[in-house]
């Protein structure tokens, strides 16, 4: 909820996410960021992989519909 404390964010906000670092090692070929702030904060330069921002694919493909573009 807005305004409360999670710990999963404070782990998150503190460092944790370079801890997923090791997906390189792992040969994972891209990242999917559901979350519309994921891409706020983590960077392509900083995993060496592929993103998929949901958020802008969704809006991209709402612009395309609305302008009459087929997909």
């Amino acid at each position: 909820m807005i305004g409360e404390e999670n710990w999963d964010d404070r782990w998150f906000w503190a460092g944790g996410h370079t801890r997923l670092l090791p997906v390189n090692e792992e040969k994972i070929e891209g990242l999917i960021l559901g979350c519309t702030e994921l891409p706020l904060i983590l960077t392509k330069d900083e995993f060496n992989i592929p993103f998929l921002n949901t958020a802008k694919i969704h809006a991209e493909s709402v612009i395309r519909y609305c302008l009459g573009e087929k997909t």
